[in-house]
């Protein structure tokens, strides 16, 4: 019996996609589970919101979150956005709605977005992603905006969509971090 489960377990782990080494996984309230690059990446809500105001206050504000109450608001509705405590140039947003997106939607927003980042927004290196990691498909844009690589990619859920959004972490890293990610 105990070698049964041992080997039911092993076979559980090798079916779970692997953490990158390092990585820490983020279970949502909202039922999607985000893998980050490593444990000390926070999650914006008004406790860490006035921790980290004074060295991530122009980024924050950047995402239009100017206090801790409003930070507390995005991520109750399912805005979430991730952050290294190191320096506010990597960050992960996730903007989980219960609102599904039709093909057409999403096509004309993806060519929206091309159009946006290849022109007015001068970033470099625009490419269209469609790929699917472990069950997930993605698809959106990955770029290069003033030396930093970013993403803004979209899934599309049964009743539901999510818009995972990555900036300053390279393709590699971000394809380890989304296979071991888990949107339901």
């Amino acid at each position: 019996m105990k070698r049964t489960l041992i080997c039911l377990l092993a076979l559980l782990m090798l079916a779970l996609p692997a953490l990158a080494e390092g990585a820490a996984l983020y279970q949502s309230e909202h039922g999607y589970a985000i893998a980050l690059p490593d444990a000390s990446w926070f999650r914006l809500d008004a406790q860490t919101y006035a921790q980290y105001q004074s060295t991530h206050g122009e980024t924050f504000a950047g995402l239009t979150i100017d206090d801790a109450d409003e930070a507390q608001r995005y991520a109750d509705k399912g805005m979430e956005c991730f952050f290294t405590p190191d320096g506010p140039e990597q960050h992960i947003e996730v903007q989980y709605r219960n609102l599904a997106m039709d093909d057409e939607t999403l096509r004309a927003t993806i060519d929206g977005l091309l159009t946006l980042y290849e022109g007015p927004m001068g970033a470099t290196e625009v490419s269209e992603v469609d790929e699917t990691l472990g069950d997930t498909r993605y698809q959106g844009i990955v770029y290069t905006l003033e030396g930093s690589p970013s993403a803004q990619l979209y899934v599309q859920l049964e009743g539901a969509s999510a818009i995972i959004t990555f900036h300053g972490i390279a393709r590699e890293e971000m394809e380890s971090l989304l296979l071991a990610s888990s949107f339901a």
